[in-house]
Formats: structure tokens, C-alpha cells, sequence
């Protein structure tokens, strides 16, 4: 080990694999990224998504609401941000899902997106 090796950090993960789930995770602001193999672009995109969530929860919801309308009556974006819950991103397929929801105490809300909240092209509400 040369005298530059003992100055050098070690890049550690901000990922831990979750023995429970069979997958690795981690959380940023708040919101829970998971995976079934670190990939090297994983940690720089799980830190973009987390950055950029609340600038595009507003366009995240406005995709949403026409579905959640129809399935839960509800059509106030405000009350919608309130009842979402913690999100939880999938990084290997670009979903993002909010499992605890308190819309009601049934349904799990999956969007599938692009990019950094870029595009979105599926709302999926099931129970």
C-alpha cells in the first residue's frame, strides 16, 4: 500500500442490500430506492430523482388525477399531495409507488416514468 492508498476514501454505497425484500435500498429525502443489482448510474440517479421529486411532484400528480379521480373521487391536488405517503422508486423499472397511500387502506398508486420525472406513461392503481 503506497502512502497515497491511506489518503484515498473509499467510496462507500448508499446502498444496502435488504435481506427481507432480496433487494438493495436506499433513502433519500425521504424516499426509498430499490434495486436487484447496483448498477454504476444507480446512486447519481437515485440522488437526481431525490433532488428533483418535490420540483415535479405538481406535474407527478396532475398525470395521476384523472386515475385517481376516477378511483377514489378525489380531484384536490392538495389533499392528494397530503395523502400520498413516502414514495418508493424502482430503479430498474422507472416506477415510482406510493404503498401507503391514505387515499384508502387498500390500493397501492404505481407511475412509470422517464428520465428524471421527465415523461410519464402509466398510472396503475391496484388493491
Amino acid at each position: 500500500m503506497g502512502i497515497f492508498d491511506k489518503f484515498r476514501k473509499e467510496s462507500k454505497s448508499i446502498f444496502s442490500f435488504d435481506e427481507k425484500n432480496k433487494q438493495y435500498k436506499a433513502i433519500i429525502n425521504n424516499i426509498t430506492f430499490v434495486c436487484k443489482e447496483i448498477k454504476t448510474e444507480y446512486e447519481q440517479y437515485a440522488k437526481d430523482l431525490a433532488n428533483n421529486y418535490d420540483k415535479q411532484l405538481l406535474n407527478i400528480i396532475q398525470y395521476m388525477l384523472s386515475d385517481i379521480k376516477e378511483m377514489f373521487g378525489i380531484n384536490d391536488v392538495d389533499v392528494i399531495k397530503k395523502s400520498l405517503g413516502n414514495a418508493i422508486i424502482d430503479l430498474d423499472n422507472n416506477r415510482l409507488s406510493y404503498p401507503k397511500q391514505t387515499l384508502d387502506d387498500v390500493h397501492i398508486i404505481d407511475v412509470e416514468f422517464d428520465g428524471v420525472f421527465e415523461k410519464f406513461y402509466y398510472v396503475s392503481i391496484d388493491g
